[in-house]
C-alpha cells in the first residue's frame, strides 16, 4: 500500500487546533524488527514543552490524524502526566501577558527562563485545582512552599506579576516572605592541596585549554565564564588589573591574580595572547554584556572542561579542582591576608553579606593578631 504525504494531514490538525498545534506535526517512522510502520505526534506545545508521542492505535494516515486530534486537548489540559497542566481561557491570556513582560526586561537568558518557569508553575497550580486567579488562591499557592527555601521567594514574585497583570490586589505580610536559613560555613581547601592537584593536572598532559582555564580560576577565583570575558593583556602578577564581565552579576568587574608568581609560572597569559586555538570563538567582551548565545557557548565549554578534568585526575584531586572550591579558596586566601570584606567581595564579584556569613571563622582566626597590631 502506497504511503500518503503527511503534510496535508498535519495541516488539517493545525486547522482543528490552530494555536495549540501550531508547532506540532505528524511523523511516520519504520520501527523494523516486526513492528512495522508507526505514526507519531511530535513538536512543541505553546509553552515550549517538547512532545513526542507514538499514536499506537493508528494504522493509517487517517487514523493518525484522528488520534492526534484527540490527543492535543489531552496534552493541553494536563491529562498526559508527562506535561504540566496548561492554563486555559483568561488565566492563559494573563500568563502569556506576564511572559511577554518578562521577555521584554532584557534579563539574562537563564534568569528569564527561571522567572517564566515559576509563572507557569503558579498558573498550572491554579488550573489543576480549578481555582480562579484571586488574592486568596495566590496566597494559598505561596503558603504551600517552604518559607526557608528559595522556592518561596520565586513563587511570591510570580504571584505578584500575575496579580498585577490581572489587576487584583495581593499583599504579602513580612512573616510570609522568604526567610533564608543561615548559610553554612564554607569548608575551604588549602592552597597547598590546590597546587598539588593542579600539578597532577599538569603532569597528566591534559589539554592546554583545560590547564589554562583551571589556572585562571585558581589565580583569580573568577567564575568559569568570566575567564572568557577578561582583558588580561600585560598581566604578570599580583596587583595587575584584570578587567572582565561577570555575566551572572551582569556587570564589569576588576580583579587580579592572588597567588604571587603563579600567573607567569604557568604561562596563563598565553590563553589571552591567542596561543590557544581552541579558545577561538569563545571570547566575550569585557566591557559589555555578551549575547545569550555567547554565554550558552561559554557555559558549555566550561562544563565540558571540568567534566574532562574530573576524568583526568585522581578522585581526591577532582574534589579540589572544582570551580566553587577554587573560588572559596581565593576568598579565604584574601581574608587570611588581611583584606577587608568589601575589597574581597569586589575581587570575587560576590556579596559582602555572603562573605560575612560564610567565612566568619577567618575573621575570628585573625582577631587576636589584628588587635595586637592596632592596640
Amino acid at each position: 500500500m502506497s504511503q500518503l504525504p503527511l503534510k496535508p494531514f498535519t495541516d488539517q490538525l493545525r486547522a482543528k487546533w490552530p494555536e495549540e498545534a501550531a508547532k506540532l506535526r505528524l511523523r511516520r517512522v519504520d520501527r523494523g524488527a516486526g513492528q512495522g510502520e508507526q505514526f507519531l505526534l511530535v513538536g512543541q506545545l505553546p509553552d515550549l514543552t517538547n512532545v513526542a508521542r507514538t499514536l499506537t492505535k493508528a494504522k493509517s494516515e487517517f487514523e493518525a490524524l484522528e488520534a492526534a486530534i484527540e490527543l492535543v486537548p489531552v496534552l493541553m489540559t494536563g491529562g498526559d502526566r508527562k506535561t504540566r497542566v496548561l492554563p486555559m481561557g483568561r488565566l492563559r491570556a494573563i500568563e502569556r501577558e506576564v511572559l511577554i513582560q518578562i521577555s521584554e526586561r532584557g534579563l539574562r537568558q537563564q534568569t528569564e527562563e527561571a522567572k517564566a518557569r515559576w509563572v507557569k508553575h503558579v498558573t498550572s497550580y491554579l488550573e489543576e485545582r480549578g481555582l480562579p486567579l484571586q488574592p486568596a488562591t495566590l496566597k494559598q499557592c505561596i503558603l504551600e512552599t517552604d518559607v526557608r527555601k528559595r522556592e518561596r521567594r520565586e513563587v511570591i514574585e510570580a504571584c505578584r506579576l500575575l496579580a498585577k497583570a490581572a489587576n487584583v490586589p495581593l499583599e504579602i505580610q513580612d512573616k510570609e516572605n522568604f526567610r533564608p536559613a543561615k548559610p553554612p560555613l564554607v569548608e575551604v581547601v588549602s592552597d597547598e592541596a590546590i597546587l598539588a592537584a593542579y600539578q597532577e593536572l599538569l603532569d597528566s598532559k591534559a589539554q592546554p585549554e583545560w590547564i589554562w582555564l583551571v589556572g585562571v580560576i585558581i589565580a583569580t577565583g573568577c567564575r568559569g565564564t568570566t575567564a572568557l570575558a577578561m582583558n588580561a593583556k600585560g598581566v604578570k602578577d599580583v596587583g595587575d588589573q584584570v578587567l572582565a564581565w561577570d555575566s551572572k552579576r551582569n556587570r564589569q568587574i576588576r580583579t587580579t591574580p592572588t597567588i604571587r608568581g603563579f600567573w607567569q609560572k604557568h604561562l596563563l597569559k598565553d590563553g589571552f595572547d591567542g596561543l590557544l586555538d581552541d579558545l577561538d570563538g569563545l571570547w566575550m567582551p569585557c566591557d559589555k554584556a555578551p549575547t545569550n548565545d555567547q554565554v550558552a557557548q561559554a557555559n558549555k565549554f566550561v562544563n565540558n572542561v571540568f567534566t574532562q578534568v574530573k576524568r583526568t585526575v585522581s578522585p581526591e584531586s577532582a574534589e579540589v579542582l572544582k570551580c566553587r572550591v577554587l573560588r572559596s579558596a581565593m576568598i579565604a586566601r584574601c581574608l587570611r591576608a588581611g583584606m577587608d570584606e568589601l575589597t574581597v567581595s569586589t575581587l570575587a564579584s560576590t556579596g559582602v553579606e555572603q562573605i560575612r556569613a560564610r567565612y566568619s571563622r577567618f575573621y575570628r582566626a585573625g582577631s587576636i593578631e589584628r588587635a595586637a597590631e592596632l592596640l
